[in-house]
């Protein structure tokens, strides 16, 4: 938002490079959650409620990375 409302092309490119460090270590953490449910199967209520809050926070960081894609559109960049 703060690119947004400042209009800043370099606050909407660090957030951009923060969402695609993002969508990373949610595909790692994904990965290790998947493997942590299959060797410890009496944890899996735990692992469900990570991989769902995982999978929230990466669409927070998406949708992010969308106000400042349209932020450097707009700012013709």
């Amino acid at each position: 938002m703060q690119a947004f409302l400042a209009v800043d092309e370099q606050i909407a490119r660090n957030v951009i490079a923060r969402d695609i460090q993002i969508d990373a270590m949610h595909d790692e953490l994904h990965s290790a959650l998947v493997t942590a449910a299959r060797t410890a199967p009496e944890q899996l209520d735990i692992v469900i409620d990570l991989i769902d809050t995982s999978n929230v926070l990466e669409r927070a960081a998406d949708r992010a990375g969308n106000i400042a894609e349209r932020v450097l559109y707009l700012i013709g960049s």
